[in-house]
């Protein structure tokens, strides 16, 4: 205790006998009077890029009956009376010239008409350009002057534990900022239908934050917000798990929703599992990060590419791959038509290749090609983790005469005139021996049944016969 009490007065000495050369008190900054460090200028410049918007929901009951945990004697509307409910999000502008906002496809989704309200007040109803449910982004538009749009920032400069801003319109409380920082990234492990690459933030995003921005310190667009997690206990609330579309992912997309009004994805062709530590270690690389191929699908990007079962996926357009998962959402990305390189692990060295993402329709056979009483349909080869093998219906043209049969789409044909036909080459070998009549096998779900197509069901002005052309509107 004595000598922790000289060593604080020695130290207490050595500040107060400072030599004459050393800075005196007059000439230190004076806290009490110096700025406090403020988002302020940021959020100027930020603020008027966010909107709010709104419109009404009708949805129609689909049956009176009580829901499960619903108090049975709770009064139920009568069937077919329409529920009335009022959406609310957030969304940001980002062509000022053109009226684009950016938003959540699910808080545009089925609303009679979509409201936007400014920074300034000003009020306009929007036109939706186009939305995509599997990433949950839509694209609208207001015919509007002096607006004024954020810039996109890249996202893929992200860290965890960069400083950002969450803006929107929680509970209809318009231009309401939190801030955090990024949590974490790449979050693809969540259990959300479609593709996602998220950000994770611990800023604060609750319900009508949808669509808003999240934002950088700069002022610029790092992310759309989009959902949280939140344990059922807390009603909804945030508990600091926010998550976010990162604008390099979100930019891609808006711009297909621009040019064509929906988003066209390609597969690569391969079937993955995630590479775990154990695996890496099995195989000899030095990464516990990639996608391990262990099937490849015939005639798509993957096998002219050259890859093959075993080889490790590591990176796309240099984008690294964390998981199968994460694969899923990369390929995702790559627009139809666009040539890019793939790097992978095969027996001991590191190897890229050149792949171009396919409309996945080039892989579909039009049923005419098969045998002439298919017109209208499109086939392909089931894959080989489909509980049947076969031919599946993928697409069906309901104004065709064979629409009259008892063909769906999904429906899988596994023999044809008493020959089994696990593959379209098969099938298209069985129909050319009998060209007036097929009996198809086909599985439907857990039933298998027959349909027999003749070729007279197209025998009719074939001037007056649509051309089908799939995946084409």
């Amino acid at each position: 205790m004595k000598n922790l009490a000289t060593l604080l007065f020695v130290i207490f000495t050595a500040c107060i006998m400072l030599p004459n050369n050393a800075a005196r008190a007059s000439d230190l900054p004076i806290i009490n009077n110096a700025t406090p460090p403020t988002l302020a200028p940021m959020l100027q410049k930020a603020m008027p890029s966010i909107v709010s918007i709104s419109g009404i929901k009708r949805i129609k009951p689909i049956s009176p009956l009580p829901q499960p945990g619903q108090d049975p004697n709770t009064q139920q509307l009568p069937p077919n009376e329409e529920q009335v409910s009022i959406s609310i999000g957030s969304g940001v502008i980002i062509n000022k010239k053109n009226g684009y906002i950016a938003t959540n496809s699910h808080v545009v989704a089925n609303l009679e008409e979509i409201r936007v309200t400014l920074s300034d007040q000003r009020k306009f109803e929007a036109e939706l350009l186009g939305q995509d449910p599997a990433s949950d982004l839509a694209l609208i538009k207001i015919d509007a002057d002096n607006l004024t749009e954020m810039s996109f920032a890249n996202s893929d400069l992200l860290q965890v534990g960069d400083f950002v801003v969450a803006i929107g319109n929680p509970y209809g409380f318009s231009h309401t900022v939190t801030s955090g920082i990024v949590s974490a990234l790449g979050r693809t492990d969540i259990g959300f239908e479609g593709y996602y690459d998220f950000i994770q933030t611990d800023a604060a995003i609750n319900f009508g934050n949808s669509g808003g921005g999240l934002v950088n310190f700069q002022g610029e667009l790092v992310g759309i917000n989009t959902a949280i997690i939140s344990p059922n206990n807390t009603g909804g609330g945030n508990i600091g798990l926010g998550l976010a579309i990162p604008s390099n992912m979100a930019r891609g997309i808006l711009a297909q929703l621009e040019n064509h009004g929906r988003v066209d994805r390609g597969p690569l062709g391969v079937r993955a599992q995630s590479l775990t530590p154990e695996l890496a270690e099995g195989f000899g690389v030095n990464t516990n990060e990639g996608a391990i191929v262990i099937e490849i699908i015939s005639n798509t990007a993957a096998e002219k590419a050259g890859l093959r079962v075993g080889d490790i996926l590591l990176q796309i357009d240099n984008k690294p791959i964390k998981d199968h998962n994460h694969l899923r959402t990369l390929v995702s990305m790559i627009p139809i038509g666009k040539t890019t390189k793939i790097n992978f692990f095969r027996t001991g060295k590191i190897h890229s290749s050149i792949i171009t993402i396919n409309d996945p329709n080039d892989q579909l056979t039009n049923g005419e090609q098969i045998f002439s009483g298919l017109t209208g349909i499109a086939l392909e080869d089931t894959r080989l983790d489909y509980p049947v093998q076969g031919v599946r219906i993928v697409k069906f043209n309901k104004y065709m005469p064979l629409f009259a049969t008892e063909l769906q789409e999904d429906d899988v044909i596994i023999e044809a005139n008493y020959k089994l036909t696990p593959n379209i080459a098969t099938f298209k070998a069985v129909a050319k021996e009998k060209t007036n009549i097929l009996l198809l096998k086909v599985v439907r779900e857990k039933t298998t049944f027959f349909v027999a197509v003749f070729d007279e069901l197209i025998n009719f002005d074939k001037s007056l016969r649509p051309i089908f052309e799939f995946g084409k509107a």
